[in-house]
C-alpha cells in the first residue's frame, strides 16, 4: 500500500498555508511587531494543527483498514494487525458444539467487529500532540523514536490550538521564522512516521 499520497497532501497544504500566512513576512524586518502578524500567525497554527490531525487519522484509518483487508482476503500478518488485535480483540470463547465450525470465521468476526469500533473511536480525535496520537496510532503499531526537537515542535502547535481555543487572553504568538520552523519539524516527523507505517503494513502470508 503506498501512503506517500496522504504525506504529500499534508505537504501540499502546509506550503500552501505558509505561502499565504507567513511568506510575506520573511525574512522578518525589524518594525514587523506581533501586532502586525498576529492574526495571520495564529491561523497559521491553528489550521496547521488542523491538517496535522487529518493526516493522522487518516493515517490510522488507512492502515488499519489495510492491515485488516490484507488479513481476510489473504491471511497476511502485519505488525499493525498483531498490535492491533493485541489492543482491541477480546478473547474468543467457544461453545463445544461450535469448536468444530470455522475458527477463521470466529477470528475474523472479532477483528472486523474490533475494526468497526476502532474507526468510529477515531472519528471522535479531537488533537495531534502525544497525548492523543498514544490513542490513535500506538495501539495499532505506528510509534516512532523521533528527535526530541520534532516532538516539542508538535507538542508546540497542539498547545498553541488549545490556548487559541480555551485561553486566548493568555496566547503567545510566535515569530512568523519560528512558526515556519515549527512547521518544518512538524512535517519531518510526520515523513518519517509515514516510513515507518510503510514498513508497519507490510505482511508475510
Amino acid at each position: 500500500m503506498n501512503l506517500s499520497p496522504l504525506y504529500s497532501e499534508l505537504e501540499n497544504n502546509t506550503r500552501e498555508l505558509e505561502a499565504k500566512f507567513l511568506d510575506k513576512y520573511l525574512p522578518a524586518k525589524p518594525e514587523d511587531t506581533p501586532d502586525i502578524y498576529r492574526l495571520e500567525v495564529s491561523a497559521f497554527c491553528v489550521l496547521l494543527h488542523s491538517s496535522l490531525e487529518h493526516y493522522f487519522e487518516n493515517l490510522a484509518r488507512k492502515c488499519t483498514e489495510f492491515a485488516v483487508s490484507q488479513w481476510i482476503h489473504n491471511k497476511g500478518k502485519t505488525n499493525c494487525l498483531i498490535s492491533f488485535c493485541i489492543n482491541f480483540c477480546s478473547k474468543i470463547e467457544f461453545k463445544s458444539e461450535e469448536f468444530p465450525l470455522s475458527v477463521d470465521r470466529y477470528i475474523n468476526e472479532q477483528i472486523l467487529s474490533s475494526k468497526a469500533k476502532f474507526l468510529k473511536d477515531l472519528e471522535q480525535n479531537n488533537g495531534a500532540t502525544q497525548k492523543y496520537l498514544s490513542k490513535i496510532l500506538a495501539p495499532i503499531g505506528l510509534e516512532i523514536n523521533s528527535e526530541v526537537k520534532l516532538e516539542s515542535s508538535l507538542e508546540k502547535i497542539g498547545e498553541f490550538r488549545g490556548d487559541f481555543a480555551h485561553k486566548v487572553e493568555k496566547l503567545k504568538i510566535p515569530p512568523p521564522e519560528d512558526a515556519k520552523k515549527l512547521s518544518s519539524d512538524c512535517l519531518l516527523y510526520c515523513l518519517e512516521l509515514s516510513l515507518f507505517a510503510t514498513d508497519a503494513i507490510k505482511f508475510d502470508k
